[in-house]
């Protein structure tokens, strides 16, 4: 996912170690949230729309994981293999669009 889904042409190490960090930090959130959920019962306060609440709560986690994992990849590939060149595909961002530095 983190090599296909980008416009641009990022290193496979970068993606290894990026998928590797994204797996671990999943799995550690995976064994707390499952301490947490057995432990505090958040479900309980909601009655019937607990396992909704739950649901949402695990897949607002699992999100910010797989986002932090893509950010991680990037700042990691940025700073050990220098800039990422766009792939062919990719497409040129409008000037209102970008950065004041």
């Amino acid at each position: 996912m983190f090599k296909v889904l980008p416009d641009a042409k990022v290193k496979w190490k970068s993606v290894w170690i990026g998928g590797m960090v994204t797996s671990l930090l999943f799995v550690v959130g995976k064994t707390a949230l499952g301490l947490y959920f057995e432990k505090a019962n958040p479900g309980t306060g909601y009655g019937a729309a607990g396992s909704i609440i739950l649901i949402l709560l695990w897949s607002s986690y699992s999100s910010m994981i797989v986002f932090f994992g893509v950010e991680f990849t990037k700042v990691f590939s940025g700073h050990f293999y220098g800039v990422v060149p766009p792939s062919e595909i990719a497409k040129k961002q409008p000037d209102s669009l970008k950065k004041n530095n």
